[in-house]
């Protein structure tokens, strides 16, 4: 059985169009059964956009799918609110699913891919969630899988099973000073920017629902499933975009492939290369480039 699809939108209707154009063109589009939120108005110019997805976008996308379910909300919860929610909405009904936010476009064989990721990592207690997006990284010779694993989740194309998510405690705070630096010190491994992330989320500069997720791989020892192709490309870096705006930091070797074969590793051990390059692009030094225009 295919994993449900959920998307998670808002006041972008050109973005919503775009990825379900994208997502319609993946092969077993027609077997999937898709699940569209849409989160709530805040002032009358996004009830103007949500207005357009509900009258000119949605309307011809529903022949494409297995089945294709939408919900406004009424108030706008905010993208870390309406994505739990409506993750553990649909999880009282299914054991995995394939999470999308309406920014982000999909190569042809993303559906295949996710699902035969899903299927093949299952009972392996160590996989916490598979992503479909890469940044642009090189393969070590010789090593002749398709995947790779990284402790850090990415929330651009991704999925997860219901065991996995429901026992991700939203609300961590370590207990005391030395369970603190265990969690900076796994953080590390994960990037430099993570242990900020979260202080800043207890700080409540930010409301991320990705950071506690990451944070919940990282104290249970959960490990992420890459593609060294990238089958997702965001291009919601835009004025437009509530949390990412400008331009995309992250390359990526994104394409849309029609390979069907993917080869998957059983062996879960992180390469230490593939790590210390995934690493790069999440370093302040890296950051301090792109912001200077050198990279």
């Amino acid at each position: 059985m295919l994993a449900d699809i959920v998307i998670f939108g808002f006041n972008r209707p050109d973005s919503l169009a775009n990825l379900l154009s994208s997502l319609s063109g993946c092969s077993l589009a027609d077997e999937s059964n898709v699940h569209v939120f849409i989160d709530g108005p805040r002032n009358d110019s996004d009830k103007a956009s949500i207005d357009i997805i509900k009258m000119s976008i949605v309307k011809n996308f529903f022949t494409c799918f297995a089945s294709l379910n939408i919900v406004y909300r009424q108030k706008n919860l905010g993208l870390a609110k309406s994505l739990r929610d409506g993750i553990d909405n649909l999880f009282e009904k299914n054991d995995r699913l394939i999470v999308l936010e309406d920014d982000l476009i999909l190569s042809e064989n993303f559906i295949v891919y996710m699902n035969q990721a899903l299927n093949f990592y299952e009972g392996e207690p160590s996989i916490g969630s598979i992503s479909g997006f890469t940044t642009s990284i090189c393969k070590p010779l010789d090593y002749p899988f398709d995947t790779y694993f990284h402790p850090r989740p990415c929330s651009w194309g991704w999925a997860t099973w219901k065991n996995k998510w429901g026992k991700c405690d939203w609300n961590y705070k370590p207990d005391n000073f030395f369970e603190s630096l265990i969690l900076r010190k796994k953080s590390s491994l994960a990037g430099q920017d993570v242990y900020r992330m979260y202080r800043n989320q207890q700080l409540g500069t930010i409301n991320s629902w990705a950071i506690m997720w990451t944070i919940h791989h990282l104290r249970n020892n959960l490990l992420t499933v890459y593609p060294y192709q990238s089958m997702v490309r965001n291009d919601g870096f835009s004025t437009l975009g509530t949390h990412c705006k400008g331009i995309n930091p992250f390359p990526t070797n994104f394409k849309s492939d029609r390979n069907h074969s993917f080869c998957f590793n059983n062996r879960l051990v992180i390469e230490r290369e593939t790590l210390k390059a995934v690493n790069y692009f999440h370093s302040n030094f890296y950051k301090l480039l792109f912001r200077l225009k050198l990279v």
